[in-house]
């Protein structure tokens, strides 16, 4: 008896689905390179017919569906296409849950349209996740500021692997580094959040921070979170981005959307002594800018520090900075 419920056990497992979703808009030379590194993803212990991968489009224009037309022969496993045509990643990542649903996926995995994984970054989330049993399991990621080492492994730089893990959750009980650019979810704690509505809200859809809301609602449903330090996926440091404007753009961007989350779940002396702390740090970097006014160095970190206390500000009072509606596309590999 013992011995055959344990090969039910096993037959279960070996069932288990995986859809790997990526939600991209107007980004695709940065979508090919992707699709073309996961050519040779990695399944080790899963078979190909557990894992599919999902592309949602958000700004259709018929390339991306050529793309994956093209690309769909040479993958080891299945790959599908979508449109969603509402603007903004939330729509985007709901789509994604939806056709994950539709498709009886059981767990949903999230990677974005300008990360370079491991090619086992998925089979080490899907171990993490069979050891433990949790509802979510949150990957490493590692930012590469030389382009030339993007596509090589652990070129250059220190192995995050041997880290010990990141506290998952900041002292004021908001999300500390969780994102979706590398998360496996699990349909039970999806189809529970579908149940009350957008599983991603799309207040966030173009101002970004949607997935530490998700996170929040997630932990609210009752859902265990683990981190898998051995999944890893690499992301690049635009040059776009690096300048002081642009820094600053994502500064308030970053403040606004926690604003929002802090008005939503932080509550008595945690949402007293982040104002405390919003205000230390707008006098202090107001005093820095004015001591580096003659260090280009010091003044943009200072700016950029200011940046985000407006953003926060905003944010609390209710403000919705349209940052990916403005935001130039980065398009090259």
């Amino acid at each position: 008896m013992i011995c055959n419920r344990r090969l039910c056990q096993i037959g279960v497992r070996l069932r288990m689905k995986f859809m790997v979703g990526i939600c991209t808009c107007d980004r695709l030379p940065l979508l090919r390179s992707l699709l073309r590194h996961l050519c040779e993803i990695r399944l080790d212990s899963l078979a190909s017919a557990q894992v599919e991968i999902l592309v949602v489009d958000n700004k259709p224009t018929g390339e991306v569906a050529t793309l994956c037309r093209d690309l769909a022969r040479a993958m080891p496993v299945p790959l599908h296409f979508v449109e969603e045509r509402r603007r903004g990643i939330s729509y985007a990542r709901d789509r994604a849950v939806v056709e994950a649903l539709e498709r009886d996926a059981d767990f949903l995995c999230f990677i974005d349209d300008d990360d370079r994984p491991e090619l086992d970054w998925l089979v080490d989330l899907a171990r993490r996740q069979g050891s433990t049993g949790v509802d979510i399991v949150v990957g490493n990621r590692v930012y590469v500021e030389d382009a030339a080492n993007f596509d090589k492994p652990d070129a250059g730089e220190p192995d995050p692997r041997t880290r010990n893990e990141t506290k998952i959750w900041k002292s004021n009980g908001l999300p500390n580094l969780l994102s979706t650019c590398n998360v496996l979810i699990s349909r039970n704690i999806l189809e529970r959040l579908a149940c009350e509505g957008p599983v991603f809200d799309p207040l966030f859809g173009l101002m970004g921070g949607e997935d530490a809301d998700f996170f929040m609602r997630a932990r609210g449903m009752g859902a265990d979170i683990a981190r898998a330090d051995r999944s890893l996926v690499r992301k690049r440091v635009w040059l776009e981005r690096a300048t002081v404007r642009g820094v600053m753009r994502r500064k308030f961007r970053s403040g606004c959307s926690e604003g929002h989350l802090v008005r939503r779940y932080v509550n008595g002396g945690q949402r007293l002594r982040w104002f405390a702390a919003i205000g230390g740090r707008f006098l202090r970097s107001g005093g820095a800018l004015f001591a580096g006014l003659f260090a280009a160095s010091k003044r943009g970190k200072a700016l950029s520090k200011l940046a985000w206390c407006c953003g926060a500000v905003f944010g609390y009072a209710g403000g919705n900075y349209r940052y990916y509606e403005q935001s130039p596309e980065i398009v090259q590999p």
